[in-house]
């Protein structure tokens, strides 16, 4: 029995995902951070699905490119600025860097598509909460969401948008 893509990507994130935060976490000493890099690395995934697919080994090739992407955090960390705030610097309110996740996702998704997205990327929902907020069942907002998932996918595609 051949296994899908999706099925294939859903298992190796579940059975890896939270060792891969666990490490980052202990490395760079944020959560947010190893959770961006985790991110990162499955995202460089889905722009190498044909090479990772047929890897010998893809656990292996997941903890590889996490250690390098951690490589490349803690790199970034150290030529920050580390002026402190406090030394006169007037702090502003809001954030002018931080913009909606809907921003990012490419035209032609529809209302719906943008809204289940948001709440699995953004919001960090489970499909039991995604379920609960739309009045659907658990088995409805996977479909919904795999679809959407792949509508995305194949208009960044077109997009010819480099992951």
């Amino acid at each position: 029995m051949e296994v899908s893509f999706q099925q294939w990507f859903d298992n190796l994130y579940m059975q890896n995902s939270l060792k891969m935060v666990q490490t980052a976490r202990r490395l760079l000493g944020s959560s947010e951070s190893a959770e961006d890099v985790v991110q990162n690395v499955f995202i460089i995934l889905l722009a190498k699905k044909d090479q990772v697919m047929v890897h010998p080994c893809p656990q292996a090739w997941l903890f590889v490119t996490l250690r390098n992407q951690i490589g490349n955090e803690l790199q970034r960390q150290r030529h920050r600025n580390t002026d402190s705030l406090d030394d006169g610097y007037e702090i502003g309110q809001e954030d002018n860097y931080e913009f909606p996740f809907c921003d990012c996702l490419p035209p032609g998704l529809t209302n719906s598509e943008r809204e289940i997205l948001s709440m699995q990327f953004e919001d960090g929902y489970s499909y039991e909460e995604i379920a609960r907020k739309m009045g659907k069942s658990v088995l409805a907002c996977r479909t919904k969401l795999h679809r959407a998932k792949n509508h995305c996918r194949e208009l960044l595609k077109d997009e010819k948008v480099e992951i």
